[in-house]
C-alpha cells in the first residue's frame, strides 16, 4: 500500500471506501484520492446536511439546505466519476444515534476504508471513526482504516498521496458546493493545508518531490519512515503523552466517550455554519 517512504500507491484490484459524514468532507480530505482512484472507489455520505446554511439568509431552511445538499453532492460524484456513492440520509449532527442505521452497510468487499481521524473534533466524524472501526469488526472485513484530516490536522501522518497531478480539480470539486462556500473558504482551506503538507514532506525526505499532498493515517502503518515522524520528545511536549500508541489510544477513548456522551443526549448540537474554529464543522 505504501513504500518505506510512505508514500501511497494502491493497486488496481483494491476496493476503497471513502466515508463522508457531511457532504464536502470527502474533498476536502480525500479529494485527491478520489481524483486519482475514481473507478474502484464507493462513497458512504453519511448525514443530509440539513443545518450547513447561513442563518443570515432569509430563504434558506433546513429541508431546502437539504435537497440542495444532496444535489451538489450528486454533482460532485457525477464529476469525481466514482464507482458508486450511497446517501444514508441521518439527519445533521445526529450520527451518533444511528449506529444501527450504519452498520447495515456491508464493507466486506472493501480493501481500505478512509474516514475523518480519530483527532477530529466533530462529533458526526468522530461518530464515523468509530463505528466504522466497529463495523470491521463486527462484519469481520478484510478492509484496512485509513484515517484522513480535514479540520484536524493529523499530528503524525505516516502516509502521504502526491496530488499535485489533480490538485487544480480538487479544488474545481469543492467549488461545486457553492452552499458551503457562503460560510467559509473551503477551497483555499484544503489547498493550503495540502500545499503545506507536500512542503512538509519534502523536508522529511529532504528532497523534491511534489508541491500539494494529502497525508492519512493507519494503525498498522509502521513501514513509514521514522523520517517522517514526529520524535518521541515532541510528542511528550505537544501533546502531553510519552507516545504514539498513547496518543492513539486516548484519542480513541475521548471518540468513545464523546459517542456515548450523545447518545445520552449530552453537548452540543451542530448549529447552522459553525465556526472552522469551535467544536464543530458547518456541516
Amino acid at each position: 500500500m505504501w513504500n518505506k517512504n510512505g508514500l501511497l500507491n494502491l493497486k488496481e484490484s483494491d476496493r476503497i471506501l471513502v466515508v463522508a459524514p457531511h457532504a464536502d468532507d470527502e474533498c476536502i480530505g480525500c479529494g485527491g484520492l478520489l481524483l486519482k482512484y475514481a473507478a474502484q472507489t464507493d462513497v458512504l455520505l453519511l448525514s443530509d446536511g440539513r443545518f450547513g446554511y447561513d442563518p443570515s439568509d432569509p430563504d434558506a431552511s433546513p429541508e431546502k439546505t437539504r435537497i440542495l445538499r444532496q444535489n451538489e453532492f450528486k454533482s460532485v460524484m457525477s464529476f469525481l466519476n466514482v464507482r458508486k456513492y450511497t446517501m444514508l440520509d441521518i439527519q445533521n449532527g445526529d450520527v451518533y444515534r444511528h449506529y444501527s442505521v450504519v452498520r447495515e452497510y456491508a464493507i466486506r468487499e472493501y480493501d481500505f476504508i478512509f474516514v475523518p481521524s480519530r483527532f477530529e473534533n466533530n462529533h458526526d466524524h468522530l461518530s464515523a471513526f468509530y463505528y466504522l472501526r466497529k463495523m470491521i469488526r463486527a462484519q469481520h472485513a478484510k478492509a484496512r482504516l485509513i484515517e484522513y484530516e480535514v479540520w484536524v490536522p493529523i499530528p503524525d501522518p505516516q502516509v502521504i498521496l502526491d496530488i499535485e497531478d489533480v490538485i487544480e480539480r480538487k479544488k474545481q470539486a469543492l467549488s461545486m458546493y457553492e452552499s458551503q462556500l457562503k460560510c467559509y473558504d473551503y477551497i483555499n482551506f484544503a489547498y493550503g493545508l495540502n500545499l503545506y503538507r507536500g512542503g512538509r514532506f519534502q523536508t522529511a525526505l529532504r528532497r523534491s518531490i511534489f508541491r500539494a499532498a494529502e497525508t492519512l493515517s493507519s494503525e498498522d502503518s509502521g513501514q513509514a519512515s521514522d523520517d517522517l515522524r514526529i520524535p518521541k520528545e515532541s510528542q511528550k511536549t505537544l501533546f502531553g503523552f510519552k507516545g504514539q500508541k498513547e496518543l492513539n489510544a486516548a484519542a480513541e477513548k475521548a471518540a468513545e466517550r464523546l459517542v456515548v456522551m450523545r447518545g445520552k443526549g449530552r453537548g452540543r448540537r451542530n448549529a447552522p455554519c459553525v465556526s472552522p474554529h469551535q467544536s464543530s464543522k458547518p456541516a
